[in-house]
């Protein structure tokens, strides 16, 4: 007798990177998206977006899932400021991003782009992204007083010239967007 297949659910979710210029958010998505890195700086202008379709199993029942990630790059550049809350509202889950090797510039930025999310997507999982990990490695904190500080739910150190890491902080915001 043939073996059942679980059923499939099929959820979307709007994903969001934001942060400081050239901390490597466009570069996150080409890797988790197209497994794709292109040295150089790449302006994105006012937002750019991607998407991707993976399929997940839930922990507890075993069910299939195909959960699509609808990925929103918004341009960090304050010359976007003023129609950037456009593109904030609504998601389900959002990177803050900030570059390793420029904390002073992009890391103390955060509470910004913190504050903006917490207005336009209150109910956002969040998660902190420190990324350029192949050229700053130094973490500016303890990784508890990043969680608390930008009410976060994960923090990941990534590379998007090596992929270190990038595929598993997509996987686990699904996670924490379906409650798991």
């Amino acid at each position: 007798m043939p073996k059942k297949k679980a059923k499939s659910s099929k959820f979307a979710f709007k994903l969001l990177l934001v942060g400081e210029p050239e901390v490597g958010k466009t570069s996150l998505i080409k890797r988790y998206v197209d497994d794709f890195f292109k040295e150089g700086y790449q302006i994105t202008l006012g937002v750019d977006f991607l998407s991707k379709t993976v399929d997940m199993k839930d922990p507890k029942t075993g069910e299939d899932r195909e959960l699509t990630f609808q990925i929103w790059d918004v341009a960090g550049q304050s010359g976007f400021t003023n129609f950037r809350h456009l593109y904030l509202k609504k998601a389900h889950g959002v990177f803050l991003v900030f570059d390793l090797s420029r904390q002073d510039m992009t890391y103390e930025k955060l509470d910004r782009w913190r504050e903006d999310i917490q207005e336009q997507s209150p109910g956002a999982k969040i998660i902190i992204i420190g990324n350029k990990e192949d050229i700053g490695k130094k973490v500016p904190a303890e990784k508890e007083e990043i969680l608390k500080r930008f009410h976060a739910q994960d923090f990941f150190t990534t590379s998007a010239k090596t992929g270190s890491r990038v595929q598993e902080a997509f996987v686990q915001m699904g996670h924490l967007i379906l409650g798991e």
